[in-house]
Order: C-alpha cells, then sequence, then structure tokens
C-alpha cells in the first residue's frame, strides 16, 4: 500500500513538476522581462555534473554573484526537463553506429566520450548486446535532448548557457545546440591548483579547448610579462602544489629515497616518468589524435627504452584507476594495468610500472629528468620545475614553445631520444611555461568563491556592453 502511495504522489511531483516547466515559468519570465525597466541578459544555468561546484555554491557564488546579478538574470534548468519524452534514433549496427545523425548532429561524435566511459573500452562492438544498448540509449536521450533544447531556447531566447566541463553528452548537446544558434556558451572545469577553476566561452569544452589553449601562442609572442610577474605565479604555484603535495601524502612510499629503494632504481640512472591518465577519460578520448587508446602509447614508449641502458621509464599511472569509479559508477577495475600487465610491458628492461596510490606522484615529478604524458595537466606542472615534457597529444599547454611535441606515432623514438638529451628546459623555455602560467591566472583562473577576476568574468558571460552602458547612464 505504502508503495502505491510514494508511486502516486512521485507520479504526481512528476506531472507538477512538468506544468511549472513547460508551462508557468515561461510565461514568468517573459512577462518579467518585457515589464522590466533595466535590461538584463539572461542565463541558464545547465551545469549537471557538479564536478566543480557543488550546487550551493552554484547559487550562491554564480547566481548571487554581486557584479552578475547586477546584469543577469539566472535560470536553473532541471536536466530531467530537457531529457524526457519520446525520441529514438535509427537501430544502431557496426556498420553505421559512427554515421547516425540527428537534424545535422553526428550522435557519436557527441555522445562518444560518455559511451567509452561507461563501457570502459576503446573496442564498440554494437554486435555485444552491452555496447548496443547503451549506444542506443545515449542515441535517443541525445536525440531527445537536441529536440528539447531547441524548444526550450526558442522559448526563452537566452544570451548564455553555463555548463561544466562540456564533454559529457548530455552537456555536450547543449553546447553543439547553443552553438549553433548563436547562443554564448560558457564552461567551467577545475584547475590543476586547488581551490580554483577555469572560466572560458571559446567552446563550451573547456577540456584541452579553451582560448588560452587556442590563442596561447599568439599571446606568448605579443604580452610582455615582467620578472617580478613570473616570480609572483611561480612562487604561487609552488605554494599550491606545496599544499596539494601535503593533501596526498599517503603515509606509503613519499620519499625520494624510499621510491628509489621500493623501484630498485640503479644508482646514477637517468629517469622518465610517464603520467598516465584515466584511460577512458573525456580529455583522452577526445583529445588523443595520435593514440586512441592510452593503453598503446605506453606500450610503445615502454618499448623503446630496451635501447636506453642508462634510462629507466617510471609508468605512473592515475591513482583513480586503483579504486576509483567513471561518472556513471562502474569500477575502472585497474583496467591501463592489467592490459599493460596482459602485454607484457612489466617484464620489458628499464621498465617500472607504479600502480600503488602510495606512492607520491608530486615526489616522483621532482624526481624524474624528464616526463611524457598524453595532456595530463600535470606535464605543464614539470615544465614549471622546468624539466623538458614530451607531448603526445592535444594538450592545452602543447605547442607553445616550451614542450617536446610528437608530430607522428613514427617519430616516437627519435622524439624520445631528443627528450633525453634534453637536461632540463632552457632559460627561455622556461620563461614561456611560466608566462603562459601567467596568462592562465590572468585571463582564464578563478577561486571558487569567483571573487577575482570579476572583469574577466563580466566578459565571459557577455555582460561587459551592458555593464559600461549602466556605467555611462549612471555618469550622465
Amino acid at each position: 500500500m505504502s508503495n502505491i502511495i510514494l508511486s502516486t504522489l512521485k507520479r504526481v511531483y512528476q506531472i507538477l513538476t512538468m506544468i511549472y516547466f513547460d508551462y508557468i515559468r515561461d510565461t514568468i519570465i517573459a512577462v518579467s522581462r518585457v515589464c522590466r525597466k533595466k535590461n538584463k541578459a539572461l542565463i541558464l544555468d545547465m551545469d549537471w555534473c557538479w564536478w566543480c561546484f557543488n550546487e550551493q555554491e552554484i547559487r550562491t557564488n554564480l547566481h548571487q554573484h554581486p557584479a552578475l546579478k547586477q546584469y543577469a538574470d539566472f535560470i536553473r534548468v532541471d536536466r530531467e526537463q530537457i531529457f524526457k519524452g519520446k525520441g529514438c534514433s535509427p537501430e544502431v549496427t557496426y556498420e553505421n553506429f559512427r554515421s547516425i545523425a540527428h537534424d545535422g548532429y553526428n550522435l557519436w561524435g557527441i555522445c562518444k566520450a560518455t559511451i567509452i566511459s561507461d563501457l570502459g573500452t576503446y573496442d564498440i562492438d554494437p554486435e555485444n548486446t552491452e555496447h548496443a544498448n547503451d549506444i542506443q540509449k545515449k542515441y535517443n536521450e541525445a536525440v531527445r535532448g537536441i529536440d528539447n533544447l531547441k524548444k526550450l531556447f526558442d522559448r526563452l531566447d537566452p544570451d548564455t548557457v553555463f555548463v561544466c566541463g562540456g564533454g559529457v553528452f548530455d552537456s555536450r548537446c547543449v553546447v553543439e545546440v547553443a552553438r549553433r544558434r548563436g547562443i554564448n556558451v560558457v564552461g567551467a572545469e577545475n584547475f590543476m591548483m586547488g581551490g580554483f577553476v577555469i572560466f572560458d566561452n571559446l567552446s563550451g569544452q573547456i577540456i584541452n579547448r579553451h582560448s588560452l589553449a587556442r590563442m596561447g601562442s599568439d599571446i606568448l609572442e605579443a604580452w610582455e610579462v615582467t620578472d617580478a610577474e613570473r616570480k609572483e605565479i611561480f612562487e604561487l604555484w609552488r605554494r599550491k602544489l606545496t599544499e596539494k603535495a601535503e593533501e596526498h601524502k599517503t603515509g606509503g612510499i613519499d620519499k625520494a629515497d624510499d621510491i628509489k629503494k621500493a623501484l630498485d632504481l640503479p644508482r646514477g640512472c637517468k629517469t622518465l616518468l610517464l603520467l598516465g591518465q584515466v584511460r577512458t577519460d573525456a580529455s583522452i578520448v577526445l583529445d588523443s589524435p595520435l593514440y586512441e587508446d592510452p593503453v598503446d602509447m605506453i606500450e610503445a614508449v615502454a618499448r623503446c627504452m630496451k635501447k636506453s641502458e642508462n634510462t629507466v621509464l617510471i609508468v605512473r599511472l592515475h591513482p583513480k584507476e586503483f579504486k576509483g569509479k567513471a561518472p556513471n559508477g562502474k569500477p575502472y577495475d585497474r583496467s591501463t594495468y592489467r592490459s599493460l600487465i596482459e602485454r607484457g610491458i612489466d617484464k620489458l628492461p628499464n621498465v617500472k610500472i607504479v600502480e600503488d596510490p602510495g606512492y607520491n606522484t608530486y615526489t616522483l615529478m621532482e624526481m624524474a629528468d624528464a616526463g611524457i604524458t598524453i595532456n595530463s595537466q600535470a606535464g605543464l606542472e614539470m615544465c614549471m620545475l622546468g624539466k623538458p615534457v614530451m607531448v603526445c597529444g592535444a594538450a592545452f599547454y602543447g605547442n607553445k614553445g616550451f614542450t617536446v611535441d610528437l608530430g607522428h606515432p613514427a617519430a616516437l623514438e627519435t622524439t624520445i631520444d631528443f627528450l633525453l638529451k634534453k637536461n632540463k628546459l632552457s632559460e627561455c623555455e622556461h620563461q614561456r611555461a611560466l608566462n603562459f602560467m601567467h596568462f592562465i591566472c590572468k585571463r582564464q583562473l578563478f577561486d571558487r568563491k569567483l571573487s577575482i577576476n570579476t572583469d574577466r568574468l563580466l566578459q565571459i558571460f557577455n555582460l561587459i556592453v551592458i555593464a559600461r552602458s549602466e556605467a555611462t547612464k549612471q555618469s550622465q
């Protein structure tokens, strides 16, 4: 009996919610915007992930931000309202699953980061029932999302939408529909320095695609950064790195001497630190053009080590894979480690695989002579230390004049040879790394309370013109 009552109440709630979102809310907003004397922009909050901020932080720090709320109204859009209702895509098959489109949107392009993360594999096989069901489900949801987003944007005519990351398929639907309609898209993502996040409105997908990633080379050439500014940024980063290193102390193998002993590193050998990432992370799925699967990159690098007798490759796997879970709750189940063992990488000479979270990654970074990664933010941290780093993917800090950038897998061995011959970054290269970090801090970086870079925040949300107009009216 209680289950029937509960089910009935839930259904009533869903009906009332639907009526509010579909009829009442839009009418209230339309009337209030017509009647309001002060011109305000409309921002739709469509952050459904809570990876950067929790819901309370968004309401207090974003919606109630003194500068933003003065010039804009925020509306929180519920995810369920966008992905409800009917919507279906053609049945997926091995031949068509990468080419199915809806209303001009390629569904694989929108959904692939989520599907690969859900399934935990790059070997997608629609003949596998689990794979087929997951693909079909995501495609159907994406179809519903695209159709409902178009209707929502027609009704509300927003000036800006706000998302987190932009790589997960539901956020990606928002990004792409808004982009096609010319709506400003603001994305947010965590940054390597604790307590800070990146805001940007270039693409809505922050992952290696924010403004500074795309325009960094031009800015590095044209903007002056003084020695004092470089010193200030380095000290800020160093302080945050020390705090993060302290937070990540495991009580296990934290000191350099203990790590050398535990890994049985030969005295006087050079060390190349390979910074692993979560195998199915969106930054890999979307921004690893040379290696579809990061395990292939790790294996290729490891097999190059047999010719480097005086160099040890330390493969530092991402600690999250040891016991962590994907966003859908599925355990990572040591995916990268198990694949490396199956391929016999642990048996190769001069290769040490470090999976245990007890090893302190920041100590490994300090110890290493050079680094290699696809696009991990930790690679930039090693550059900040003055260490040469080889980038094998579309890293936001790559191709800026201070990294060693792999152009093609065929050039891997010679590029590694070049990397190992660099003892450290040159003074010019290190300055460029520090300059780049300075630009990030001044242009893209905000603390979690959004208390810094207020003018930049107004620019990102396209409110600077309204703000200047209001200031001009008040001064007259």
